[in-house]
């Protein structure tokens, strides 16, 4: 029992154990919270006013936390721990203590009862238990926890109320007092400066960049009062915004490599800190490409660094390697698509590609920052093997008009397979050939270069109207798409119709003339511009400006004339050449062309080309005494130039009937052989009479066209200084179209027979037409030469006797004083000597006009012309008493007389050569000699024997009247008249008959010789031919012209009409066709291009050559020119 009694005591005391320190937890809260206000308003106030650094907050927040933790620890913590038995609690003994200090009528029992239980436990004395027991039940009825008085604790709470008022007022009248520095000392690692009047707003929406890039800080500002500038500041320096507007400002971060933080200052207050992230950037650092070019180009592979933009060949395989930093992925991006590229080390990717047309790509790349948003775009340019070019300059050899010169340049971007030349000849009958090919040889590997080729259109023995058409094709070496080729246009030569070589012909020849006309008014301008000037010099002491102008003017003058016949040159030289190759002509006929086309060439002569550069050249320096003796040689210049005009133009004109003539027979001969095989038609049953009344009217035409041929002819022989004698063929004519018109009315009537008698009749008159034509030519020819040779001789002589007087003339004055009356008498007669000249220069420019194998003419006309002035000069001598100088005249004079005689024997001797042979030396190489009736033939013998027998006829006469042969009589041509002739004139005249007779004889022997090797065999009446003419000839010799003699040269005359008309028959019982062989000269086209090269060259140097430089000089730099081409 006494045991449960202390039981019961001490659980009493444990309860005012448990109630004792949940009072001490009352307290402690009140007193905690009271303390925790105290020290958060105290912070609070000073943090507000003191605003404190970042350290400072720092401190004052954790010793705020440290000393409520301790406090709370202390005052709540342990004793809420020892109420849950943790922890050291108060004893039993401390308790009763307390319980006793608080009830007096418990005092010390309470712990008596604790010691004597001490006791007990040692001495278990009933007594003592009994003791114990006695005073627990005293101390049962005592409620020991009332010891502990809640209440007590009131008494701290003004400790608590106090600081709680406080900051309930605060919070309501000054909250900013409570939140602001409750803000800052919560974040007391952030720095708070002191607050603006005003509020930043940074308008980025990131404060992000990336690494070694720029970043733009925009910057505004909100409030009523804003200051006027802004810095910022980071890595310990300020920098000054720019401003943007009133409230706006930016800053340019440069180059960011790691995050930045920055505040922002305006002098007063500070911004909070604000930070720029950096974030790592994929970066394509840089990348090589290679390219494996196509098989056929021969290229090595090739590499580029850091190119985007390239450019191929079509066909390459390109190869790229791309070096990278912070990349994840590269993309490359196609025009239809992209791929993401293999990688093929760290940071570093690769791609490849063929590519065949042009493309664009792009390069971008990602990592986990950010993701493809910036591509870069290149293009790949292929250039794909074009196709290849060619050119060809054609130049037609000047010698020969057949032959064609070809350069060419042919490029391509990477060579050549092959070069061909295409060629096909096409008949004027429509039947076309196959093209044939030939190949070219070139450097094939070089993308351009020239080359050279040649066209013999001769080896087409091209008939008129027959063409040849050809090309060049040049071919590449594309490996990728085949080889292509690229050709040059069909070039085509045409041989020209006969129509249209007729056409062309009377073109040129009307041109020619027309030009020569001109050339001749433009030379007598150029006189009277001399005349005129020479007049004005006579006034002038020293030559002035419009002196020199007038000079000027005459040398163009003579320019535009030279220029002109050069012109004139090139136009009949071409169409001659022209002519002879598709047409078939005389050779006489060809050979007067040459000879005139040689004249044309040398109207203008190297001095007269001299004179005016030398002219030119002096223009300046030259004085009035040294042009006076230049315009007296230019006026000798222009008077020969304008004679060589006219007699040129009088012989185109009579080479122009000629040529006419033969045309209009050649026509005929044609016309005459369709009517004979129409003829045949006609006759054939089977024939359709209507396709040959056709046929009859084309043929009409055809002879409507012969006949107005044959009309134009006849005027424009009418416009000959000396007309030729050509007979009336008109009322032949007529009967022919008349027959060939009733042929066609008997054909519409369906009558075959009468239609074939009126085309035989036709056919027979076109052989008489035919006939009366080559009649015509023969005279044209032989008997003009033969009155030619005449005119010649008489001329010679007058001028031999010339030069005998105006010897006589010299040597009379030489002895004669100026003073002596006779001398007046001389000059008389120096006069008629002047006109005399003047008489036979006209006579001899007249017969050159008609002689076109005069090959002196020119010279002759030259010196006549010199003979002419010196005599004039003579005679101002003469008036002015100055014998020497008229003596030199004289001298001058009497030696161009000389020399005139000279040349003048020489020429005839040369036509009395020519008249003996035959005008056809056509012969095959090898042969030696002429064919029978190519040599002397007997047609021309039979004209010069004709003539012959005239001049006999006419000497018997003038013999048997008394008169002396050779005398003036009237109707005498021109220069045959002589002065001072004497009686030797009829021994003459009969040596120069008996020359003639003996030069036919041997022109009949060697024509026996000819028809021997041809046939085997002589012939008996060419030997008794020549008989018959040796006994003329010795009658001749012994003077006697009897009429047994003139009987003699009837019978000479028929025998040689006999012979003429058996040589006919020959020819056209043999039909031989002789192809003459023309040895072919083909240039070599490099050297022929070449050639034309250099002489380009030459005439631009010419042209930039200074005119001071005299002829040596010319001719030296001319030879280093020269030297320096080689």
């Amino acid at each position: 029992m006494a045991e449960n009694n202390f039981n019961s005591l001490l659980q009493k005391l444990d309860e005012f154990t448990r109630k004792f320190y949940v009072n001490q937890i009352i307290r402690g809260v009140i007193l905690f919270l009271s303390l925790s206000f105290i020290l958060f308003l105290s912070i609070v106030i000073l943090e507000y006013f003191g605003e404190f650094s970042s350290a400072i907050r720092t401190c004052l927040f954790f010793g705020f936390a440290i000393l409520l933790l301790a406090v709370f620890s202390f005052l709540i913590a342990i004793p809420l721990l020892k109420i849950i038995s943790i922890g050291k609690r108060i004893s039993h003994e401390k308790a009763s203590s307390i319980i006793g200090s608080h009830f007096s009528n418990v005092s010390d029992k309470l712990s008596n009862v604790l010691q004597l239980q001490q006791l007990s436990e040692g001495n278990s004395s009933e007594l003592l238990l009994a003791s114990i027991n006695q005073k627990i039940e005293q101390l049962n009825p005592i409620p020991f926890a009332a010891a502990i008085n809640f209440q007590e604790n009131k008494k701290y709470l003004k400790f608590l109320l106090v600081p709680l008022l406080v900051i309930i007022a605060l919070a309501a009248f000054q909250p900013k007092v409570i939140k602001d520095s409750t803000q800052r000392i919560i974040s007391y690692n952030e720095e708070f400066v002191k607050k603006a009047p005003y509020q930043i707003i940074v308008e980025n929406e990131k404060l992000t960049a990336f690494k070694n890039e720029d970043f733009k800080l925009k910057v505004s500002l909100s409030g009523e009062e804003v200051p006027n500038q802004l810095n910022v500041i980071y890595q310990g320096k300020r920098f000054l915004l720019s401003k943007k507007g009133k409230k706006n400002f930016e800053y340019e971060f440069k180059n960011l490599q790691n995050d930045l933080a920055f505040s922002l200052f305006d002098g007063e207050f500070e911004s909070k800190l604000y930070t720029i992230n950096t974030l790592e950037k994929p970066q394509l650092l840089n990348f090589k490409v290679s390219f494996e070019f196509p098989t056929y180009l021969k290229k090595q592979p090739k590499e580029l660094e850091n190119t985007g933009d390239i450019t191929v060949p079509q066909g390459t395989r390109v190869k790229w390697f791309f070096s990278t930093e912070s990349t994840d992925d590269v993309a490359f991006i196609g025009a239809d698509t992209s791929s993401l590229l293999a990688k093929s080390a760290e940071d570093e990717f690769i791609f490849e590609q063929r590519f065949l047309r042009t493309a664009n790509y792009g390069l971008s790349v990602a990592n986990k920052n950010i993701q493809f948003l910036d591509t870069i775009f290149y293009t790949v340019n292929v250039i794909p093997d074009a196709r290849p070019s060619i050119e060809v300059d054609t130049k037609v050899d000047s010698t020969n008009q057949q032959i064609r010169y070809f350069k060419g340049l042919v490029k391509d971007d990477y060579g050549f397979s092959k070069l061909l030349f295409y060629r096909r000849f096409i008949s004027k009958n429509d039947s076309i050939g196959e093209f044939e090919k030939q190949a070219i040889p070139i450097n094939l590997a070089l993308p351009a270069t020239d080359f050279y080729h040649s066209l013999n259109l001769e080896n087409y023995q091209l008939a008129a109207g027959d063409e040849v058409e050809y090309y060049f094709e040049i071919w590449d070496n594309d490996g990728v798409n085949g080889n292509k080729s690229t050709r040059t246009q069909t070039f085509k030569y045409k041989a020209p119709t006969k129509e249209e070589l007729s056409k062309k012909n009377k073109e040129t020849d009307e041109l020619v003339k027309k030009q020569l006309e001109e050339n001749i008014k433009l030379t007598k301008e150029i006189k009277e511009d001399l005349d005129a000037l020479k007049e004005k010099l006579l006034n002038k002491k020293e030559l002035g400006f419009q002196e020199k102008k007038q000079v000027q003017a005459l040398i163009e003058k003579q320019k535009k004339v030279q220029q002109s016949m050069e012109k004139l040159q090139r136009q009949n030289k071409d169409n001659n050449q022209m002519q002879e190759k598709f047409s078939k002509q005389d050779e006489t006929l060809l050979e007067k062309q040459k000879q005139l086309q040689e004249m044309f060439e040398k109207v203008m002569t190297e001095e007269m080309k001299e004179m005016m550069r030398q002219m030119e050249e002096m223009m300046e320096k030259m004085k009035k005494d040294d042009l006076q003796k230049s315009l007296e040689q230019m006026e000798l210049n222009n008077e020969e130039l304008e004679k060589e005009l006219d007699r040129n133009l009088e012989l185109f004109k009579q080479l122009e009937v000629e040529k006419q003539l033969a045309e209009a027979k050649e026509k005929l001969d044609e016309l005459r052989k369709e009517q004979a095989a129409l003829k045949k038609e006609t006759e054939d049953k089977k024939t359709d009479t209507k396709e040959n009344k056709e046929k009859q009217d084309e043929l009409n035409k055809k002879m409507e066209d012969v006949s107005k041929e044959l009309e134009d002819v006849k005027k424009k022989n009418v416009e000959l200084e000396s007309p030729n004698d050509l007979k009336d063929t008109k009322k032949l004519e007529e009967e022919i179209k008349s027959d060939m018109q009733q042929s066609s009315e008997e054909l519409s009537k369906k009558n075959k027979k009468n239609a074939g008698e009126e085309q035989q009749e036709a056919g027979e008159k076109m052989d008489q037409l035919s006939e009366q034509l080559s009649q015509m030519q023969q005279q044209m020819s032989a008997e003009s030469n033969a009155e030619n040779l005449e005119d010649l001789r008489a001329l010679l002589e007058n001028i031999i006797q010339l030069s005998f007087d105006q010897e006589e003339v010299m040597e009379k004055i030489n002895k004669t004083s100026s003073n002596d009356p006779r001398y007046v008498t001389l000059a008389q007669q120096q006069k008629k000597l002047k006109d005399d000249s003047k008489i036979v220069e006209d006579s001899l420019f007249a017969l050159s006009k008609r002689i076109q194998k005069l090959k002196a003419a020119r010279t002759i006309n030259q010196e006549m012309t010199a003979v002419n002035f010196n005599m004039e000069k003579a005679i101002e001598e003469l008036q002015e008493r100055r014998t020497p100088q008229a003596s030199n005249r004289q001298q001058l004079a009497m030696t161009s007389l000389n020399n005139l005689a000279l040349l003048l024997d020489n020429s005839v001797q040369k036509m009395q050569q020519s008249m003996m042979q035959s005008n056809g030396k056509c012969k095959k190489p090898g042969s030696g000699k002429p064919k029978p009736g190519k040599g002397s033939s007997p047609s021309n013998m039979k004209s010069l024997q004709q003539q012959l027998n005239k001049q006999m006829e006419a000497l018997k006469k003038a013999m048997e009247e008394g008169n002396k042969p050779g005398q003036g009589k009237k109707g005498q041509k021109p220069g045959q008249g002589k002065p001072g002739q004497g009686s030797s004139g009829m021994s003459k005249e009969l040596a120069q008959m008996a020359a003639k007779q003996a030069a036919i004889r041997k022109a009949v022997e060697k024509l026996q010789e000819e028809i021997g090797e041809s046939n085997g065999q002589g012939s008996g009446s060419m030997k008794k031919l020549g008989d018959l003419m040796e006994q003329t000839e010795t009658d001749l010799v012994n003077k006697q012209i009897t009429n047994e003699t003139l009987l003699r040269q009837q019978e000479i005359l028929t025998r040689l009409l006999e012979s003429e008309r058996t040589e006919k028959e020959r020819e056209k019982d043999e039909k031989r066709e002789a192809t003459e062989v023309v040895e072919q000269f083909s240039r070599n086209p490099n050297t022929f291009f070449e050639y034309n090269k250099r002489k380009d060259q030459e005439t631009e140097w010419m042209r930039t050559l200074p005119p001071a430089f005299n002829s040596y000089f010319k001719l030296k730099v001319s030879e280093y020119f020269n030297q320096i081409e080689k």
